[in-house]
């Protein structure tokens, strides 16, 4: 199996972990660069990437910002998950409190 070295992979690279250091911020992987660490982050990602197209290149970041919303909207209240028995992410949440 190939391996980036760690200073060129996206997440571990060095001016980045400086950068979220400087503002406080915990990286949310561990220093041992497993692929499989965000797998659950990483399919909600592709997600709304792929079925919500936030891949896209906006023309403001209002615009992003107000995609961004609709799509964690949507996602959240309307798209059925199969995991989650073909309930939302919501209707689970409620089923559960």
């Amino acid at each position: 199996m190939f391996r980036r070295p760690i200073e060129s992979t996206q997440y571990c690279c060095h001016d980045y972990l400086a950068a979220l250091a400087a503002a406080h911020i915990l990286p949310s992987m561990t220093d041992a660069n497993h692929c499989y660490q965000n797998a659950l982050a990483e399919r909600v990602n592709g997600i709304l990437k792929d079925e919500f197209d936030l891949d896209a290149v906006f023309p403001t970041f209002g615009a992003a910002q107000q995609a961004v919303a609709r799509a964690v909207h949507t996602y959240n209240t309307k798209r059925l998950h199969g995991s989650l028995e073909l309930r939302t992410p919501a209707q689970a949440f409620l089923r559960a409190a």
